[in-house]
């Protein structure tokens, strides 16, 4: 795992953190559907969320990750641009 090019965001604290910095993007996986890449000032990236998924859920279906760089996104997770904010 190389720690500077992405991260999982494990607590609300951090995701709030990542949200309010407002740089880098955030890649939400789930194991029943396509990942999805969304930068991090997304309307789609709620507390209710990432609380369900991460917290709630204990990450069994998916999770939260940050990194900088959307190539590397779309590329580590097979993850799709998120039709909302990154059109």
């Amino acid at each position: 795992m190389n720690a500077e090019k992405w991260r999982e965001i494990k607590t609300l604290g951090e995701f709030n953190e990542i949200r309010s910095r407002g740089s880098g993007y955030v890649v939400i996986t789930d194991k029943a559907d396509e990942s999805t890449v969304h930068a991090t000032s997304c309307g789609q990236l709620t507390e209710a969320r990432f609380a369900d998924k991460v917290i709630r859920n204990e990450s069994k279906f998916g999770g939260f990750f940050w990194t900088d760089d959307l190539d590397f996104a779309m590329y580590k997770w097979d993850a799709y641009k998120c039709g909302n904010c990154l059109r």
